[in-house]
């Protein structure tokens, strides 16, 4: 999903966002790297050794501090008209998480059942920082403790997303390169940098000891998109890795956002430019004979996060993207990954595409950066679809854990459950 600097001066004018100067991008920068789960850079960085190991306490301690919500607030979101389709709701738990992060960048759920949510720094005197939540309980406020400081040579770099590598070991991309960081104990964290020109880290996946990192490469020739990539890094057993890819897997397309593994395979969604040169396709990699099929798209952008939701019979959902009503498409695409047959449709009130997740009955769901609407939609049957509004605009990187979506928001998230 990248959403570069560029887009960000588009974006400034058509979500009313200020941006004053330099030290204001941030702002902006987090802005749109929640809403695309990733990908903004304020500048070029270059880091050419690992930094040293940060402690990290993962001990769910929580502060129970009030944080303010929106319950008063004159900026509530206005309901849309939802639709809904078949025998599908959507039961809303509102303030199921309340936190101090602006702009999440991304959220997660280990296998051990812990909640992360990656709270990128807001301005040159913050720290990116991972908050530790636990997603069995409601409404747990979550502040500054427990959370992991990463070690930022450049405050201002920007933190993307979160996946699971293997065992308690988790990856987070940033524009510049990736920390590798522990999910359930106490330890260290190592950054390992892109090589040049490689940069504006998206999605990473883990297949048979290698470590997949899509990069959109664009940082160091702003405002052009360049052609993309997807880094390959061999894995030891302890999560150890060299400091540089073994190989480099140059994608049919530019800005490589999400990927995913499949049937053995490495599934890369190219979300294609914002620009007038807009396409997009997906790649599906296979590294026993590293040979690499493309299935075009079309004339989109498509959806910017860094993961990808795909159904047990290999279906990849994929929503469109647009910074503006006048080029909003409202597409969704479901892509048979075996055939490479696509079903297109449209749902009402969407603009922006910012993040589709899987859940337990085979549906995806849906949300939008510009108004505050989730869709569940059934990847078997997509006669059967449902809408809900949230409490809040601005919807930001959601994952499903257990038989509900966490979504999140500005300084708070929902619980929505699906209900047949």
């Amino acid at each position: 999903m990248l959403v570069l600097i560029w887009m960000e001066l588009l974006l400034c004018k058509e979500l009313n966002l200020k941006k004053t100067n330099k030290g204001d991008l941030m702002n902006l920068t987090n802005t749109t790297s929640w809403l695309a789960g990733t990908f903004v850079a304020a500048t070029t960085f270059s880091c050419g050794t690992n930094m040293s190991p940060t402690p990290f306490d993962a001990g769910l301690t929580f502060d129970t501090s009030v944080i303010p919500d929106q319950e008063n607030s004159t900026d509530r979101p206005t309901d849309l008209p939802i639709e809904t389709h078949g025998n599908f709701r959507l039961e809303l738990e509102p303030d199921y998480l309340t936190h101090p992060c602006n702009f999440p960048s991304d959220i997660y759920v280990s296998s051990g059942s812990m909640g992360y949510l990656l709270c990128p720094s807001e301005g040159p005197t913050t720290s990116n920082r991972i908050l530790v939540f636990n997603p069995h309980l409601r409404t747990r406020p979550i502040t500054t403790s427990p959370r992991l400081d990463l070690p930022d040579m450049v405050r201002r770099r920007s933190i993307n997303t979160f996946s699971p590598l293997f065992g308690n070991l988790g990856i987070i991309t940033a524009n510049d390169g990736f920390y590798v960081v522990p999910t359930e104990s106490s330890g260290g964290v190592t950054f390992i940098p892109f090589p040049s020109p490689y940069d504006s880290g998206g999605g990473a996946a883990y297949l048979n000891n290698h470590l997949y990192i899509t990069t959109a490469n664009v940082l160091s020739t702003f405002p052009n998109y360049q052609d993309g990539a997807v880094l390959v890094y061999e894995v030891q057993s302890d999560g150890s890795m060299t400091n540089v890819p073994t190989q480099i897997i140059p994608t049919s397309h530019k800005n490589p956002t999400g990927i995913a593994v499949w049937n053995n395979r490495i599934v890369i969604l190219n979300s294609g430019p914002f620009n007038g040169d807009r396409h997009a396709s997906v790649n599906i990699y296979n590294p026993t004979d590293r040979s690499l099929e493309t299935i075009e798209l079309g004339a989109i952008t498509a959806s910017l996060s860094g993961h990808l939701a795909i159904s047990s019979d290999g279906t990849l959902a994929v929503g469109t993207a647009a910074y503006d009503a006048s080029s909003a498409t409202n597409q969704y695409l479901l892509v048979n990954l075996r055939t490479h047959e696509i079903r297109r449709g449209t749902l009402p009130n969407y603009t922006f595409y910012s993040s589709n997740v899987l859940g337990n009955r085979e549906e995806v769901y849906f949300t939008s950066f510009n108004s505050n609407i989730v869709t569940a939609l059934s990847l078997t049957d997509p006669s059967q679809s449902t809408q809900r509004t949230l409490p809040f605009m601005q919807a930001g990187p959601a994952v499903f854990f257990g038989d509900c979506l966490i979504q999140s928001g500005p300084r708070t998230g929902a619980r929505l459950c699906l209900q047949r």
